[in-house]
């Protein structure tokens, strides 16, 4: 794919605990179907909880949480945003590792069941690094419906793993690229700053634009 955008900035929504970073990605809304189907084949099931999402074409049961309740969501023309509590496995490497064991540490070691239950790690030796918010929004350009999904840390230090983490960073290129994305950024609320571009040749101006 010729036209992947990849933006590393910062992001704080306010509401949350600490400063808080967050990888956005934009597609097609037309895709949006598979792109919640690999979500959740890509995600923990925390408690056994799921979640309905329901539009008139189409319905999918996904392993995640609103707001941390499970009641049904309806999707239509008035829908304006989506908003998914959602843990999603990444292949370790050193950043995550230092992660998963600052917060065993934190915890203290008899707390260690309880880093495994929200850290857990999946039969590839993948691991889950504990909630990550996701806000879906939508918007129109040039009569074309997008799908723009922001994947948000919770915490201030889940934030700064999100741009040290090579295979944080690769998962989600690879999953914009998988689905035929538009383009994808690490930003903070305001965009001020783009400290990596992917590629090197793209319209900055005209894509950070595209993010207001």
């Amino acid at each position: 794919m010729s036209n992947v955008v990849v933006y590393v900035v910062y992001s704080n929504r306010g509401n949350k605990i600490g400063l808080e970073y967050e990888y956005g990605l934009r597609f097609r809304y037309e895709d949006l179907y598979g792109i919640l189907e690999d979500l959740a084949q890509n995600a923990t099931v925390v408690e056994g909880r799921e979640i309905d999402v329901i539009l008139p074409e189409w319905r999918i049961t996904l392993p995640f949480t609103s707001h941390f309740k499970s009641e049904p969501i309806y999707l239509d023309e008035s829908t304006k945003t989506l908003s998914f509590d959602i843990s999603l496995y990444f292949k370790p490497d050193d950043e995550i590792e230092l992660y998963i064991k600052e917060q065993e540490e934190y915890l203290g070691a008899s707390d260690g069941d309880f880093v495994n239950y929200r850290c857990p790690r999946d039969d590839q030796g993948r691991v889950a690094i504990g909630y990550i918010y996701l806000y879906i929004s939508f918007s129109f350009e040039n009569n074309m419906k997008f799908a723009n999904l922001a994947f948000a840390s919770a915490t201030t230090r889940m934030g700064i793993l999100f741009t040290n983490s090579p295979s944080i960073r690769q998962t989600f290129i690879d999953f914009l690229i998988s689905h035929n994305g538009l383009f994808a950024y690490i930003t903070d609320s305001d965009c001020l700053s783009f400290d990596y571009i992917y590629p090197v040749d793209c319209d900055v101006n005209k894509a950070r634009a595209l993010l207001r």
